[in-house]
């Protein structure tokens, strides 16, 4: 139980400053190219995270279901973020 309060405690700071960014996004155009660059390394780096997930995952020295789960709540947070701002647009 307590893992899953830490991954949501995770899950909603990665909201709240994906929030941020989104709403520095709407507030000038070269927030807004900023964050969609911002957004793109985010889910590059996921990606990647989980293609080479048999050499990072050791360097981190995270057990496999931390590694995971944390990929997948930056994923979700960040997608939330994107979604923010094409809302707004």
């Amino acid at each position: 139980m307590a893992k899953a309060a830490q991954f949501a405690s995770w899950f909603f700071a990665a909201c709240a400053a994906n929030s941020l960014i989104s709403w520095l996004a709407v507030l000038s155009p070269e927030g807004s190219s900023l964050a969609k660059f911002f957004y793109l390394v985010v889910v590059g780096s996921c990606l990647s995270g989980i293609i080479l997930d048999d050499g990072i995952q050791p360097i981190t020295g995270l057990p496999p279901h931390t590694y995971y789960a944390a990929i997948g709540i930056v994923f979700l947070s960040s997608l939330f973020g994107a979604a923010l701002i094409w809302l707004t647009k």
